[in-house]
């Protein structure tokens, strides 16, 4: 792979995730006046859509298209109908995963984002290869990354890639 920078990649192999997309069709939307937006309803951050008393959660509201995230989007929709005060979901803490080989799993922000954001960031990293039980499985390809506020030492993001890491976070 060429990239624009004009450095050169190599890989053996080239993972590609296409995704999911809601289906919202047949639902009556336009009957009732939802908006929708980028093939998804639009929602606020309590799951209101523009239609007073209508809710919406889970994929057909768009990212981040995860069960657990639909499971809290669901407690948040029904505290809010029942008129409690609930803060809104914080996408960016939902841990994410891929199922693969090796299995990728994060939560929080990168290194990337924390240092666009302003942050004094702090790095930890640790090599599976150092890990008794991934020595004892025998497979330690992977890692595990946190990502720290060096001001405040608050964890902004985790991030890893080994075997069984859908199971850490």
């Amino acid at each position: 792979l060429h990239l624009e920078s004009g450095e050169t990649l190599e890989a053996e192999m080239v993972l590609t995730a296409t995704g999911v997309q809601a289906n919202i069709e047949n639902l009556g939307l336009d009957e009732l006046g939802i908006e929708v937006e980028r093939g998804a309803i639009k929602v606020d951050p309590h799951l209101r859509t523009n239609v007073p008393g209508i809710y919406a959660i889970g994929d057909v509201i768009g990212p981040p298209l995860l069960a657990h995230a639909a499971s809290a989007e669901g407690v948040i929709a029904v505290e809010t109908a029942a008129g409690r005060e609930v803060e809104p979901l914080d996408k960016e803490l939902v841990p994410r995963c891929t199922y693969c080989q090796p299995q990728v799993a994060s939560s929080g922000i990168t290194e990337e984002q924390a240092k666009e954001r302003g942050y004094q960031v702090r790095v930890g990293k640790f090599p599976f290869s150092a890990n008794g039980k991934a020595i004892a499985m025998g497979d330690t390809v992977g890692f595990v990354k946190t990502v720290v506020d060096a001001a405040t030492g608050k964890l902004l993001g985790t991030h890893a890639i080994g075997p069984e890491v859908t199971e850490l976070l």
